[in-house]
């Protein structure tokens, strides 16, 4: 689903592999089939012993997070003709299964944050979610463009709506609320479920998403998409920049259709106070305002506003 490469466009992928090295030849072919400039890979169950040079071919760069103990891991593959830099995790942090790497591309910095979160919690589910939400806040404090990958495991959200239940799960989602990130998978990535997850800051960043069966012995489908030059241009430090909704602009007609298709019998029935209905309903909104209506960046060292390619979210 991807035309070949050129400086104006990068091609990416995600997926859970349930084994890199029984699946190299696989990821191999994936890689080169579909010109893939980035990908993240989760669940590689690899080790220490195993070296970088036995699973990374010369023309990628690979940074590892690999579990301490048997399965789980991470592994971002770049392209070598990329320059970046692999952020430190505090070790604080040691427990969460991540990898976060700033890569610099078409001249502006996108930080790409690789996220395995095992099934099956028991007690600690909580604490889990409580300090991975905590490194999520500490890894997004700065003004780069950001894109989450990888196996999130939150199969009870509903992505139509932003919704989930208020349990460990919710943590997630009020953080991506809170940061204005877009979820951009739609179809499942295994069974019914979307696990594998896209998220960025830029709505217009990913484009073309696909997704295709697995890959040797995993269970989860491959989800590529392409990101565009255009979509990264950004103001000059010089410039004082500030946003604010394009109603003029606005898709009336698509918001009243994902208006009369919510179920809000549904959403209530988790909020039991006038307060969690109230929330409950301006989440919503927000979500629908941030898919139907444009948003207008406006520079205060000009008296002219114009109107950006992509729709940035407010801060």
């Amino acid at each position: 689903p991807f035309r070949p490469l050129n400086r104006h466009r990068l091609n990416w992928a995600t997926t859970n592999i349930r084994s890199l090295q029984k699946n190299l030849n696989e990821l191999n072919f994936l890689l080169s089939s579909h010109s893939l400039d980035i990908a993240c890979i989760t669940e590689t169950w690899l080790d220490k012993s195993i070296p970088n040079g036995l699973i990374c071919s010369p023309d990628f760069n690979v940074i590892r997070y690999d579990r301490p103990t048997r399965g789980g891991g991470i592994a971002v593959f770049i392209k070598s003709e990329f320059s970046y830099n692999s952020v430190e995790i505090p070790s604080d942090f040691n427990s969460i299964e991540i990898v976060c790497v700033d890569i610099k591309l078409f001249n502006c910095i996108t930080r790409v944050i690789a996220f395995y979160r095992p099934p099956g919690f028991g007690a600690d589910e909580s604490l889990y979610a409580t300090q991975s939400v905590k490194l999520f806040n500490l890894l997004c404090s700065n003004h780069h463009n950001v894109v989450f990958l990888g196996d999130f495991n939150l199969s009870s959200v509903d992505w139509c709506i932003y919704h989930a239940p208020k349990n460990s799960v919710y943590e997630f989602l009020t953080f991506f609320y809170e940061h204005c990130f877009f979820q951009h998978v739609v179809l499942p990535t295994r069974d019914n479920h979307i696990l594998d997850l896209v998220l960025s800051t830029d709505h217009q960043f990913v484009n073309d998403i696909a997704i295709l069966p697995p890959i040797g012995s995993s269970d989860h489908n491959v989800v590529l998409f392409s990101s565009l030059c255009n979509s990264l241009d950004v103001p000059t430090s010089s410039e004082s920049v500030y946003t604010k909704w394009c109603w003029s602009k606005a898709n009336y007609e698509l918001i009243n259709i994902d208006l009369l298709q919510i179920n809000w019998n549904a959403i209530f029935q988790y909020c039991f106070s006038a307060d969690d209905c109230f929330n409950s309903f301006i989440d919503i909104i927000f979500v629908i305002c941030h898919k139907h209506v444009p948003i207008q960046t406006c520079s205060s060292n000009t008296h002219t506003r114009r109107r950006s390619n992509n729709y940035k979210y407010p801060r």
